[in-house]
């Protein structure tokens, strides 16, 4: 196991795992280590005869850079038998191996990965295809970041020859994987998510702190400023961890993630952990939101970072030089914080739709959001603001609780209840702001700052959490996201 650790500018070669049988990189920053694999795999089978249901290795989560020719990102080191001869277990072959999730950046227009040879020593084509593939080893679900006008022309993936993109696809590979031409400046500059409000189990005198976050993100849990655990998020972003040495009584923790770049997330809900000496005396978790102001990072959701939903819907766009979020799909469309848990607070954003043609344009925020369909959410109609009819302008900005209330229902059996014009009325083809304060039952929807609000209504459903996220069917665009969680 190798996780959490940063490996650069060695003088031959990055992390390796060597005759061994199973191994697992996670949440690791390799780069610039010439002559060599940033992430290393060789001679590390499962058992020598072949059983595919065997567990065998993987490889997530991790960063690598490739800074000269000489270098690969992420490879097998594949042998015959001949050259390297039988383990304990059986020969050493790379077999059962999952190399999915990372980034592998190519700072140069060089370095490869895939299935490297040894030295001089050719490795047959056909070696490579009977070892590998039928070896059931697959890379998958990487992002591969190259230098511009060489993402398809360049051969930076080996299988028993150099090859394109497409070829290595071609070979099994890279199935939902992608190569972005940003390989001079990429940088992962985002922090993950906030995680979510961990569950205490255990015993009285050994509690365990589990919750989820980023896959192969390393989590910081603290006691005021102390640090007194770390746990690594496995591949579906579950993760443990066993306090140790706490003194009998009362902890009061919070819990951060990292990333492999050392980017760190705000803390998550204060938990309050009683630890006794085994004598009648239950362990319990009680939680409280800090006050922090979150700032999401709007271009992490093109890089399906931290983010879930109709991410594929969105385009990065610009407001005054900050990140902004661009609609154009109709239907209700929703991306929202991946393992992010909002209760009470405040909302801010701006916005911006478009007044014609009608029916074209709704733009909003979700909150209470547990899936694509099961939300509450705050919207506006652009296409309203000025409108020249009382009952469209009275239509301005709108609640739902989905699915149980969508607008139909609302407007059908509680007519104008929950939803009301805009006044003053902001220009509907341009950047408007809004601020919603939530606080179980009521949402207050306030537009350009206001002193009064523009629609206050009591919420329908009954769920208390859930994370928050962005909301358009059709045009809009949303820009400088803010979320304040209640004390």
């Amino acid at each position: 196991m190798a996780e959490g650790n940063i490996c650069e500018r060695n003088t031959a070669g990055g992390m390796w795992q060597e005759l061994g049988y199973v191994a697992i990189f996670r949440g690791n920053y390799s780069r610039n280590n010439p002559k060599s694999a940033q992430i290393l795999i060789a001679e590390a089978g499962a058992s020598e005869k072949f059983v595919p249901t065997i567990p065998g290795g993987s490889v997530y989560g991790n960063i690598t850079e490739i800074h000269s020719a000489d270098q690969s990102g992420i490879a097998f080191r594949v042998m015959t038998k001949a050259q390297r001869g039988n383990g304990p277990g059986g020969e050493y072959f790379v077999r059962n191996y999952s190399i999915h999730h990372n980034h592998i950046v190519h700072r140069i227009a060089g370095g490869k990965s895939g299935a490297l040879g040894v030295g001089k020593q050719p490795i047959p084509d056909a070696f490579v295809r009977q070892q590998l593939p039928y070896g059931n080893n697959h890379f998958d679900a990487n992002i591969y970041h190259v230098p511009v006008g060489t993402a398809k022309t360049g051969t930076y993936w080996t299988w028993g020859s150099m090859k394109p993109f497409e070829q290595f696809q071609a070979d099994g590979h890279e199935a939902h994987g992608s190569v972005i031409e940003d390989g001079a400046t990429w940088q992962d500059m985002t922090p993950p998510p906030v995680p979510p409000v961990p569950a205490v189990s255990g015993t009285a005198t050994d509690p365990v702190l589990t919750g989820t976050t980023e896959p192969a993100a390393m989590i910081l849990v603290y006691e005021g400023t102390k640090l007194i655990a770390t746990a690594c998020a496995d591949d579906t972003g579950k993760w443990s961890a066993k306090l140790t040495g706490l003194s009998v009584g009362s902890h009061t923790l919070k819990v951060a993630a990292a990333d492999p770049a050392k980017n760190v997330s705000g803390y998550s809900t204060v938990t309050a952990v009683t630890v006794s000496n085994g004598a009648n005396v239950i362990l319990f978790a009680t939680q409280a939101r800090s006050a922090e102001t979150l700032r999401p990072d709007l271009k992490a959701i093109g890089l399906g970072k931290g983010w879930k939903g109709a991410t594929a819907l969105t385009k990065l766009v610009e407001k005054d030089g900050a990140p902004a979020i661009e609609f154009n799909k109709s239907g209700a469309n929703v991306v929202w914080l991946d393992g992010f848990e909002f209760a009470d607070g405040v909302i801010e954003f701006d916005a911006k739709g478009k007044s014609m043609p009608p029916q074209s344009s709704f733009v909003g925020i979700a909150f209470r959001v547990r899936d694509a369909v099961t939300y509450d959410a705050v919207y506006f109609r652009p296409f309203n603001f000025r409108a020249d009819e009382a009952e469209k302008k009275s239509h301005a900005v709108q609640y739902v609780s989905e699915p149980e209330w969508p607008w139909q229902r609302l407007r059908k059996e509680k007519t104008g209840q929950y939803e009301k014009p805009i006044t003053p009325a902001p220009d509907g083809d341009q950047w408007f702001h809004a601020r919603i304060v939530i606080a179980k039952p009521t949402v207050t929807v306030y537009v350009n700052g206001a002193n009064q609000a523009s629609l206050e209504v009591k919420e329908l459903a009954d769920r208390k959490g859930g994370s928050v996220g962005l909301w358009c069917n059709g045009y809009g665009l949303i820009a400088n996201l803010k979320i304040a969680p209640a004390k």
